[in-house]
């Protein structure tokens, strides 16, 4: 039983069954790290806070002191362009309903929750570059990490073989 390991969904254990040439029977045990009730509820009171502080001191004030986001914090915040169509709903709702300027949120999304701030809507017709510059260079940096996992989990696969037993 080796001592436990931490991953993305929190902690393994596993047992070794038995060993054969380049291959390892395994057991395993997760214990999942996800946020309790208590850590959600601290979550939405920061992003609340933060939505009061962007709309009292300015948004780039707020991104600054509360953002989390590696990919936009040192962009002020800045998104791009977004195709509204690929926005949740009730933010899109929400979005359209607003005015330029307008700070909105919080929102619970992907990897916790969201204050927005509308900075201008264009209808319709294709974007220009530099409207759609941020979400370009996002998705060649997201095409790169999935390249270099890629590589990683080749190179892991020819070194371990795994069973897995129901």
């Amino acid at each position: 039983i080796i001592e436990p390991i931490q991953g993305d969904l929190g902690f393994f254990i596993f047992q070794v069954v038995d060993k054969k040439e380049n291959k390892i029977r395994l057991r395993q045990i997760v214990i999942a790290t996800l946020p309790s009730k208590e850590d959600t509820l601290q979550a939405k009171e920061k992003a609340k806070e933060a939505l009061l502080f962007a709309k009292e001191k300015g948004f780039e004030e707020a991104v600054k002191k509360y953002s989390e986001d590696p990919l936009t914090k040192n962009r002020k915040g800045y998104l791009g362009f977004v195709p509204i169509e690929r926005l949740r709903e009730d933010v899109r709702n929400s979005l359209l309903k607003a005015e330029d300027g307008e700070i909105l949120g919080p929102f619970y999304l992907d990897f916790g929750y969201h204050v927005f701030k509308r900075i201008s809507y264009n209808k319709g017709g294709k974007p220009s570059f530099d409207e759609i510059k941020f979400e370009v260079q996002n998705i060649l940096f997201q095409k790169k990490v999935q390249e270099l996992l890629k590589k990683k989990a080749s190179e892991i696969k020819n070194k371990v073989h795994v069973e897995i037993f129901y």
